[in-house]
Order: C-alpha cells, then sequence, then structure tokens
C-alpha cells in the first residue's frame, strides 16, 4: 500500500520508509489519510 501510495499519490521516499516502520494499523491509517488528502487536492 505504501507503494501505491508512492506511485499514484507522490508520497516521498521518507514517508514511505516512515509507513514500513509503523505498526500495521497505524501505517494503514495514515496511509489511508494522506490518500484522502491527495485525491481531495486532484479534484480542486
Amino acid at each position: 500500500m505504501a507503494i501505491i501510495a508512492g506511485k499514484n499519490y507522490g508520497a516521498s521516499i521518507y514517508e514511505q520508509n516512515d509507513w514500513l516502520k509503523m505498526p500495521l494499523d497505524e501505517a494503514y491509517n495514515d496511509i489511508e489519510k494522506f490518500v484522502d488528502i491527495k485525491k481531495e487536492e486532484q479534484n480542486d
């Protein structure tokens, strides 16, 4: 999921590495929030 957020939504390699260090639930929630923000930006 971190890689998809990077490729499709521009998450930096640093953000992706941070997500990989997080517990799974926390990382999933953080990625989901990141993707939601990027989708909103694209729609504006």
